[in-house]
């Protein structure tokens, strides 16, 4: 950055210079060759500084858009975020209101009924199970 600051001087003394050299002629005056140098200078100047503020516009435009592009990385990781948090509230509101609904009627169905187990589908209770009643009544 600092050779793009000093871009303006750099390309009036190149211009003076390279003018001085081809000027520099035996039989020229130095007034005259002063005088185009001098000119040269202030001409190649004026195009540094065209040619600077040209570069410097086009960094600070770069600047700007990188910024704008992180901005709105940063704004579109915030909605995402938001919409995650507002997809599992409703998952969650969901989930609560259909278990308060299932758990109701599943416990209002079974708490009137008396519940027989082993007679209501043909089970019966296995031999050993006498086996084991028959020895005890009879070791007692």
């Amino acid at each position: 950055m600092d050779y793009i600051r000093k871009l303006p001087l750099l390309l009036g003394l190149a211009g003076a210079i390279i003018t001085g050299l081809v000027g520099h002629k035996p039989h020229a005056a130095n007034n005259d060759t002063m005088a185009k140098m001098m000119v040269v200078m202030v001409i190649f100047y004026i195009i540094g500084l065209l040619i600077r503020r040209t570069i410097l516009d086009t960094f600070d435009t770069h600047k700007q858009k990188e910024q704008e592009r992180q901005e709105e990385e940063q704004r579109l990781l915030l909605e995402k975020k938001r919409a995650e948090e507002r997809a599992e509230g409703e998952k969650a509101e969901k989930e609560r209101n259909s278990s308060s609904h299932t758990s109701t009627s599943t416990l209002d169905l079974a708490a009137d009924e008396e519940i027989e187990i082993g007679t209501a589908d043909g089970f019966s209770d296995l031999p050993i199970n006498e086996y084991l009643d028959t020895e005890l009544e009879r070791n007692s």
